[in-house]
């Protein structure tokens, strides 16, 4: 019944039903709890469950998940992931300081895959950027889209991009913002 819950859950995600996907997810967790022997299908439950609390805009609670899931994952690139997605919620609750406190402690699983972290220094250097316009939020940014040039990773050029033109300063010249958005 878990594998089922989990598959149904990762479908109710994909079609966007996020109520129905956090009902599935919460029955993993429910029925698995603390026990050692299903901690992958914990770990799989705390990252849905978080996804579709983060996608109904329920950051607070997305949050409290994806922190738990840090503490709890044993694969560093599932640390990685968490401590990411913890970042953009405590970002959007309105809670700037410890969105860069997640981002620093990420810092410390980058090499577990290259192309995580550069997602994580995409929105690290967007929320930068939104504060104030330094030079670590271009340089996050910019070493982010490079690492999705070479990974050849389409969908994660097109954000970045996409958030590159929406933060950059009203000074740079309007060829620059309309090639980057083009």
């Amino acid at each position: 019944s878990l594998e089922y819950a989990l598959a149904a859950g990762e479908d109710a995600l994909a079609r966007f039903s996020n109520a129905e996907a956090a009902r599935h997810y919460g029955y993993v967790l429910g029925a698995v709890s603390e026990m050692p022997e299903y901690a992958g299908e914990r770990t799989r439950a705390l990252e849905g469950l978080g996804d579709a609390l983060s996608a109904s805009d329920l950051f607070v609670e997305a949050l409290k998940k994806f922190e738990e899931l840090s503490s709890v994952a044993d694969s560093g690139v599932v640390k990685l992931r968490a401590l990411r997605k913890a970042h953009f919620c405590s970002y959007w609750r309105g809670d700037r300081a410890h969105s860069h406190e997640l981002a620093a402690k990420a810092d410390e699983y980058a090499q577990f895959d290259r192309l995580e972290y550069a997602r994580l220094r995409l929105y690290r250097g967007f929320v930068a950027g939104r504060e104030l316009r330094t030079k670590e939020a271009v340089e996050d940014e910019e070493a982010a889209l490079t690492v999705f040039e070479e990974e050849f990773s389409l969908r994660d050029v097109a954000a970045a991009l996409a958030e590159i033109v929406f933060i950059t300063n009203w000074e740079v010249a309007i060829e620059v913002k309309l090639a980057a958005a083009l």
